[in-house]
């Protein structure tokens, strides 16, 4: 049996978008799911490699999905950033 639920949350106030980024983390975590993330500019190999070492990372041109752990590196991330 498989279930697909897709939820999106905006925040208009960029100081809360870190708190957006690990919300999406923790429902990820809970539910075995993936984070869609779209990034401002295109990822670098670097940062693509710290998300896949992580956690799982499927790339798909220039953005990703990332499992709970690798959501959880990329919200350590120095480059973190949420896109509204």
């Amino acid at each position: 049996m498989r279930c697909d639920i897709m939820l999106h949350i905006f925040v208009s106030d960029l100081a809360g978008r870190p708190v957006l980024g690990k919300l999406a983390q923790r429902i990820a975590e809970r539910t075995q799911g993936w984070v869609f993330v779209e990034f401002q500019a295109p990822p670098s190999a670097s940062l693509l490699g710290q998300l896949e070492t992580a956690g799982r990372c499927i790339r798909v041109n220039d953005y990703v999905y990332l499992d709970s752990s690798a959501m959880a590196a990329w919200n350590a991330h120095p480059d973190f950033h949420v896109l509204k």
